[in-house]
């Protein structure tokens, strides 16, 4: 299977069981509430964190409901994110669709938002994610520290300060806010299938921070070419917000600076002794998307 397959098959495996999960768990189909977090989470998108955590899971001996309920609470914190980025920046669309709080409210796209989230919690800390409960433990808090007041939530609170001129961007604080903002939830959807397969890797700090080598790599990749296809999709060569890392005119730099993150977080699985195609192609992947 090339990876274009190994994508399409994936992205519609962990489609189906995102719609099984929502259909068995939502059952107020008429909430208003119910209908703006199914509205949110079924409005499309790569799906690229879940695929992360499935490419490491699938070559590891994981239960497939583990490593599938991982997948669905990192998604709903990332739906989470996109709801309310939405609404701090009053976008209209989102994947071509009205965004949630054009299509409710914002109060009810608030409240979605915040559903998901907390729900993305409860996944990791039922038991149907884990038999063991120190991995779920382990995972609740990792994905809490990367998602709040010290990992996602403070990226974008950077990141509006900047975006109103009150602070000035430079090089090492516009990676800080990618790293927070991105890299966070990537570092997760890496590290946990590895603790789900042992948690012994809990204690071990060098194959932790090896794994963390690769999905923090993984995520800032991924931003830097998010915004380098938000930057030729502007009007007038507007450098989006965020942006400032390198001149984005010139694509060769960024893809420079993509691909080294890219042998180097190779390295880091190779230090691991990690063979994974899948884990290789996608990270080549990402860096030449063209979507």
């Amino acid at each position: 299977m090339n990876l274009e397959e190994y994508i399409k098959e994936n992205t519609a495996t962990f489609d189906t069981f995102l719609q099984d999960f929502l259909s068995n768990n939502l059952t107020n189909n008429s909430a208003k509430l119910i209908e703006a977090m199914n509205y949110s989470l079924l409005n499309g998108g790569k799906r690229i964190r879940p695929l992360l955590v499935m490419a490491c899971a699938q070559n590891l001996d994981v239960k497939k409901e583990y490593y599938m309920n991982v997948a669905l609470a990192v998604e709903f914190v990332h739906t989470y994110s996109l709801i309310h980025d939405d609404i701090m920046d009053d976008d209209d669309f989102r994947r071509g669709q009205l965004a949630t709080h054009k299509k409710f409210d914002i109060s009810t796209a608030m409240l979605a938002g915040n559903s998901l989230l907390t729900w993305a919690f409860q996944i990791l800390s039922d038991e149907s994610t884990h038999p063991n409960a120190e991995v779920r433990n382990y995972l609740t808090s990792f994905l809490s520290s990367s998602s709040g007041h010290i990992g996602l939530a403070y990226g974008q609170s950077l990141d509006l300060e900047y975006q109103s001129g009150s602070k000035n961007t430079d090089y090492q604080e516009i990676l800080k806010i990618h790293d927070l903002k991105t890299a966070r939830l990537f570092k997760f959807c890496v590290r946990a299938p590895f603790i789900l397969h042992d948690p012994e890797i809990i204690s071990d700090n060098q194959k932790t921070e090896y794994l963390d080598i690769f999905g923090t790599n993984f995520g800032l990749i991924f931003q830097a070419t998010d915004d380098l296809l938000d930057y030729r999709d502007l009007e007038n060569n507007e450098v989006p917000s965020t942006v400032n890392i390198m001149s984005y005119k010139r694509n060769d730099e960024v893809i420079n600076y993509c691909e080294k993150l890219a042998n180097d977080a190779l390295i880091s699985l190779k230090n691991l002794k990690i063979d994974n195609k899948i884990l290789t192609e996608l990270i080549r992947f990402i860096i030449i998307r063209k979507s």
